[in-house]
């Protein structure tokens, strides 16, 4: 399995996938990520499954 280190992340970065829906019953929230659409576009652009874990950035320091 691949694997990478994050260096230097940006303020507020996760890691996040599709969630996990139809658990809501059980008390676990959907969760996952934000824009969904660029998760699956950003992963089949690598040649990944749809809802393969990424990086989500929130925010970025600007370089000085």
């Amino acid at each position: 399995m691949p694997k990478f280190t994050v260096v230097d992340p940006g303020f507020l970065t996760t890691v996040q996938d599709l969630g996990r829906p139809g658990l809501q019953q059980y008390g676990v929230p959907v969760g996952g990520a934000l824009d969904t659409y660029s998760l699956r576009a950003g992963n089949r652009l690598l040649g990944n499954d749809d809802g393969a874990a990424a990086l989500e950035m929130t925010m970025m320091e600007r370089p000085h």
